[in-house]
């Protein structure tokens, strides 16, 4: 699976990959000195992590997190609304990177 976890209300944006989002919620919350929330979880391929990071890395901040810049937050939005078909294409991407259901 594929989630976005975010520091406070307007801090970085990580997006990653876990078997148990909330689980590795609870993991990155030990280590973090601000209050972390779980924003989206979707059943997207694996692989699709990949494809979104490199998409973003204009936005990037540290590692797998990213500035809530707009464009981080529509990715975030379509996460939410399991909008695979329409994140692929606003990123460039190919749909032979099809979701996992």
């Amino acid at each position: 699976m594929l989630y976005a976890i975010q520091a406070g209300d307007e801090g970085p944006i990580k997006i990653g990959k876990a078997k148990d989002p909330q689980k590795r919620l609870l993991v990155l919350q030990t280590a973090s000195p601000f209050k972390l929330r779980l924003r989206a979880v979707c059943q997207w391929n694996d692989k699709n992590e990949w494809l979104l990071h490199n998409a973003l890395k204009e936005f990037g901040s540290s590692g797998e997190w990213f500035h809530p810049t707009e464009e981080v937050e529509r990715i975030v939005q379509m996460m939410r609304s399991d909008e695979f078909g329409l994140c692929m294409e606003m990123i460039g991407a190919s749909e032979k990177a099809a979701p996992k259901k």
